[in-house]
């Protein structure tokens, strides 16, 4: 069983998944998790070179979180990082860097060190962006409890109203039959259809169509697309439901000392507002096959890379 052991000045850190379970203060925080008034401050020495990052941030998978970490490494380095014209959107749920960030990110040079705004993953475009040998990184989380804090989180602002799970799922199933043609790129799509998937750029490799969403072959070529962005050394794309284990790896992928990835949760809420019944979570599963294939590629690829050592 590989182990990986961090040591910081006042506890070890066991990363092994069993034991970053048990490794818990008595506030309930884990080791990296810090209380709000610990949040780490900029420090004065000199922190050495990391890797251009390419943050490709999927909604609901404690991406925001993610971000500002990554934006904590970045300041403390004086990385360049891209900011778009809203401070929030990157062209998303459309292409990126978006139409209307024009004049704020420039034309691509190679001249940024950090993305980590919502966008559609685009390998070739966040490499015009970024400064050379980036490293591509993303979070994953199992669809149906990604799906229901979607739910929970958005509210029926994009649902067709609906106002129950049942009148949910029925919306749901409208939206992602797959002989309306074209898929209209509009944000309830963006965070309701295949929503993982379509910010790793699913409906951009395959035209903006929901055709292909059961179409096995053409999502595995698209995984095998995915797998040169994101697996070692060009990237890592880890689970939620393991968010430490994966700051584990970044960190020795870019030679990060852990003290640099403790982090207070963002946009944590808790359990979600509106529970499902067992037929309801199942029916919400079966609605999302792209994003659970997505899932479960690289929940594998990761603990291969894991047990590598």
């Amino acid at each position: 069983v590989a182990v990986r052991v961090l040591v910081l000045p006042w506890v070890w850190f066991s990363s092994r998944a069993q034991d970053v379970a048990e490794c818990a203060v008595e506030d309930g925080h884990s080791l990296l998790q810090l209380p709000p008034e610990n949040t780490p401050q900029p420090r004065s020495s000199h922190e050495g070179p990391v890797r251009p990052i390419g943050f490709a941030k999927v909604h609901k998978t404690g991406g925001t979180t993610f971000a500002f970490i990554a934006l904590g490494i970045a300041s403390r380095r004086g990385m360049r990082v891209m900011f778009p014209a809203d401070n929030h959107r990157l062209g998303w749920p459309g292409s990126f860097p978006g139409a209307k960030n024009g004049r704020a990110v420039g034309e691509p040079v190679h001249q940024y060190e950090l993305i980590l705004h919502h966008a559609v993953f685009n390998a070739t475009a966040y490499q015009a962006y970024l400064k050379p040998n980036p490293y591509f990184v993303s979070v994953l989380r199992e669809p149906t409890s990604q799906a229901a804090s979607a739910r929970n989180y958005f509210g029926d602002m994009n649902t067709g109203h609906a106002t129950s799970w049942q009148e949910h799922l029925a919306w749901l199933k409208a939206l992602q039959a797959p002989d309306q043609g074209h898929v209209p790129v509009d944000k309830a799509r963006g965070r309701f259809l295949n929503p993982q998937a379509w910010d790793l750029g699913w409906y951009e490799y395959v035209g903006f169509t929901a055709a292909h969403d059961r179409d096995d072959a053409m999502v595995r070529r698209w995984l095998a697309h995915l797998e040169k962005s994101f697996t070692f050394p060009a990237g890592l794309i880890w689970m939620t439901e393991h968010f430490e284990e994966g700051l584990v790896l970044l960190g020795e992928d870019l030679g990060i000392d852990v003290q640099e990835l403790q982090y207070v949760p963002i946009n944590h809420r808790g359990s979600a507002k509106v529970s499902l019944t067992e037929a309801e979570s199942q029916e919400l599963a079966g609605l999302y096959s792209v994003d659970r294939a997505l899932q479960a590629h690289f929940n594998a690829t990761f603990w291969r890379r894991w047990s590598r050592g």
